[in-house]
């Protein structure tokens, strides 16, 4: 034996060893792979069994309000059958009664008959019958085109005895019943038909609505809805556009979009904080009215002059004046409130001649005279057409063929140039 010998037989019985493990992981990975197939299909099976518990449940479920709601209608069938055969046999009673009395007075009394068919036989018809005192004889006529002619007392008491029949009855009642419920599907399908053209004409109404309108404190308010809320002007970060020639001067640099605010409190106090952000600081013997009125002067001077529009102008420094000299209290004063809204026009006057060379608006003329014509103010004179006032806007400038541009101030049409 060589000295390699006990090596070889060394690396031999490692590498069986090797091999042996090798099968023995093998068998055990096979186990583990057959259990949890096995596994995943005990779990398939238990989730296919409780599917079907459940559509057996729900089936059951099913059978069982079936069946209850078979039972409610057969008893309401029953009930209503009960009720039908109690009523008829009150109708039988009254029937033997005026029978009794038709016979009784050889047809005379026959009105009592006819009564009674109009107004308790369920099947819904109507008849008039009429009698020939002297020939005793009887017409029947039923409405529909169905007229019986000539007919003795024993012909009427004939075919008048088909609604004693129970069965006959009971059977009109129910027809009676389903027209009724038919007639009741017609009526609900209209008032819901009726409900929905309501709504859109709602909707219709508030898209037609105006975008925003005067309010009791003079101020203007936005409309949203059932709400409404103050339209303010708020600065922004905007370069304001250079202004065109001669036009006021634009005050400072910013640009200036007009906002809606959700509150008015909140509304009113970022307008005045922008107010008083035009004035700047007061200058020598200025008080803070007049300091306030400055800078509202301003920053309607920007607004007008960034958008080359006068009207705009006014309507953003009476906007501004109103805000501050209307609060709470004022509005709830009403001769507060009166004064203060004097006040606000005379100063809109003021600065619409002050500042944009717009002449306040003056009475009429004494009669006889003729009236001067000034631009921006409302001419005595000048009149609109209807459908051209229709064509106005508050505060907005239209100009027509002619020339002429008109605005509405206050709900009144004023030619501006």
């Amino acid at each position: 034996m060589s000295f390699s010998t006990p090596y070889l037989i060394a690396g031999a019985a490692r590498g069986l060893s090797e091999g042996l493990d090798d099968l023995d992981r093998q068998k055990r990975q096979r186990v583990d792979d057959q259990y949890k197939a096995n596994a995943e299909i005990r779990a398939q099976n238990a989730d296919a069994r409780a599917s079907e518990e459940a559509l057996r449940a729900k089936d059951r479920e099913g059978r069982a309000k079936q069946s209850h709601d078979q039972s409610m209608k057969l008893g309401n069938i029953r009930l209503e059958e009960a009720e039908d055969e109690q009523e008829h046999k009150q109708f039988t009673r009254e029937l033997d009664d005026v029978m009794g009395r038709l016979i009784a007075t050889d047809g005379e009394d026959y009105k009592g008959l006819e009564s009674l068919y109009n107004e308790r036989y369920p099947d819904g018809n109507k008849v008039v019958i009429n009698r020939d005192p002297a020939t005793k004889k009887f017409t029947l006529d039923f409405g529909n085109g169905r007229v019986a002619k000539d007919l003795d007392l024993e012909q009427v008491a004939g075919m008048a005895s088909y609604m004693a029949d129970p069965k006959e009855y009971i059977e009109e009642k129910r027809k009676q019943r389903e027209r009724d419920a038919e007639e009741q599907r017609l009526i609900d399908r209209e008032d819901r038909a009726e409900e929905r053209a309501i709504a859109r004409e709602d909707r219709a109404e508030r898209r037609r609505a105006p975008a925003y309108k005067v309010g009791d404190d003079g101020g203007l308010y936005a409309v949203r809805g059932e709400t409404m809320r103050p339209v303010t002007v708020e600065g922004g970060a905007a370069p304001a556009d250079p202004a065109p020639a001669g036009a006021a001067p634009a005050g400072p640099q910013r640009g200036l979009t007009p906002t809606f605010k959700g509150s008015e409190r909140g509304g009113q106090s970022a307008l005045i904080k922008d107010v008083e952000a035009f004035a700047g600081p007061p200058k020598a013997g200025e008080t803070r009215e007049q300091r306030y009125a400055r800078g509202a002067a301003e920053r309607a001077k920007a607004i007008g002059g960034r958008n080359n529009d006068p009207m705009r102008a006014v309507m953003a420094y009476e906007q501004a004046i109103t805000a501050k000299m209307i609060d709470s209290s004022v509005a709830r004063n009403p001769e507060r409130l009166a004064q203060a809204r004097e006040q606000i026009t005379a100063m809109v006057q003021d600065f619409k001649q002050r500042h944009l060379g717009i002449p306040p608006t003056t009475p009429g003329p004494a009669p006889g005279q003729p009236a001067a014509a000034q631009p921006g103010a409302a001419q005595p004179g000048a009149t609109l057409p209807d459908a051209m006032v229709g064509q106005l806007k508050e505060g907005v400038g239209t100009r027509f063929r002619n020339g002429q541009v008109w605005t509405l101030i206050n709900g009144q049409p004023v030619q501006v140039e």
